[in-house]
């Protein structure tokens, strides 16, 4: 099968800055009907770059959460934010920690409204593009800022301890690492299995099954909301 190589990012700025490069089948329309529109809209916390898109009527984040827009308002500078309880003993509270970062970057852009919000799985498989590997559309950005040794070393990192909180810490790490590694998107679709709630999620790099409900509900954020 023959694909296109879309280089997004040509430039290192840095050791925590990486070329992202995203490779679409041959003839892929990547803005099919010019459904999705670019906008740059003015927060509570300055200048925002969001995706419009005209089939769903959605207004998506053009960046992860825990990344900010560079001066050009093109990429986004940063990593993204994997929520994880670190603080609970027993049992990690990961949705909590998510909803936490969701209702407190939803304040920052929003104030009192507190507008955006976690997609659904029906919403957040609409941006999934199965035509390209990471298999989202060029009208977002996917650039996670982290070299592949990085997000190696994440996900093994060693547990050297047995104590709760360490335990916590490290496999907070590890499931960043995971996250990364299969760009894996947090949904507010709950499931049920073997007794646990967890939340689908979708995994975005086109190489493996976009629906997981077995990743414990960690992954990147990506906000969304209705066109205003």
């Amino acid at each position: 099968m023959k694909y296109l190589t879309l280089s997004l990012a040509l430039v290192t700025l840095s050791a925590h800055t990486t070329e992202v490069i995203q490779e679409c089948r041959t003839g892929t329309d990547l803005n099919p009907n010019q459904r999705f529109t670019q906008q740059i809209i003015t927060t509570d916390m300055g200048d925002y770059k969001v995706v419009n898109d005209a089939a769903t009527g959605l207004q998506w984040s053009y960046c992860f959460v825990g990344q900010e827009l560079d001066a050009n308002q093109v990429d986004c500078i940063g990593k993204p934010t994997v929520p994880y309880d670190t603080q609970t003993e027993g049992y990690a509270n990961i949705r909590r920690a998510t909803i936490e970062e969701v209702q407190l970057e939803s304040k920052r852009l929003d104030g009192r409204n507190l507008s955006w919000r976690l997609p659904n799985i029906k919403e957040l498989l609409s941006i999934y593009n199965e035509h390209c590997k990471p298999a989202t559309y060029s009208m977002f950005s996917h650039s996670l800022n982290t070299y592949p040794e990085e997000i190696a070393a994440l996900i093994n990192t060693p547990l050297e301890h047995n104590n709760w909180q360490e335990y916590h810490t490290i496999f907070s790490l590890r499931d960043r690492g995971k996250a990364y590694q299969n760009h894996t998107v947090v949904s507010d679709t709950a499931v049920t299995h073997n007794n646990y709630m967890y939340y689908y999620t979708v995994n975005f790099n086109g190489w493996s099954t976009p629906i997981d409900k077995d990743r414990k509900s960690s992954g990147l954020l990506r906000l969304v909301r209705k066109i205003p």
